[in-house]
């Protein structure tokens, strides 16, 4: 009924010490939350964006040694997923050389947000904002060490496990690829 009367969210709280203060303080609150609409997001990163990029990378995508350098440079390709203007995932798509393959790299989630269903989320806004020239896009497992257990779905969006030269070095890597009309 609240929600009914214009109250965006309610939270029902606990009576167990220190739940009030979870509550306010933490993200994860404590107790149950009804709201009325997505308090969600997934948007353009911006620079002060960057701490959190970096945590996320270096927490969810194993073995990554990605600089904030790196990221401040590439930050207009980053896409951030957001909870009360708070960031909890991120994902970067990068236009290809001469325009024929965008590539979806460092996407990861942290902690109680990491859902499979997060993860499509971002990958269909990544596939929202692909450049126009692009014939292909193609994700490599080196840059996103999280999509265990995200396949089924990922191949309901029309990606497939493929061979693919990625980078400057001669060999190839197994990527997965999704072709573009």
């Amino acid at each position: 009924m609240a929600c009914e009367q214009g109250i965006p969210r309610i939270h029902i709280i606990g009576s167990r010490v220190g739940s009030l203060l979870k509550e306010i303080l933490t993200c994860d609150g404590s107790g149950t939350m009804i709201y009325e609409s997505m308090y969600q997001e997934i948007r353009k990163a911006k620079k002060s964006d960057i701490a959190e990029i970096s945590e996320i990378i270096k927490t969810s995508v194993k073995g990554m040694a990605i600089t904030l350098d790196f990221i401040e440079k590439n930050i207009i390709n980053f896409r951030v997923f957001a909870v009360d203007h708070q960031i909890h995932g991120c994902v970067m798509v990068k236009s290809g050389a001469g325009g024929s393959a965008d590539e979806i790299a460092y996407l990861g989630i942290l902690g109680a947000y990491e859902d499979p269903l997060i993860f499509e989320r971002l990958i269909r806004d990544a596939l929202s904002v692909l450049s126009a020239e692009a014939k292909c896009i193609f994700m490599d497992p080196k840059k996103n060490t999280n999509l265990l257990g995200i396949y089924p779905w990922f191949k309901k969006l029309g990606f497939s496990m493929t061979s693919m030269r990625c980078g400057s070095g001669s060999g190839t890597n197994k990527v997965w690829v999704k072709a573009l009309e």
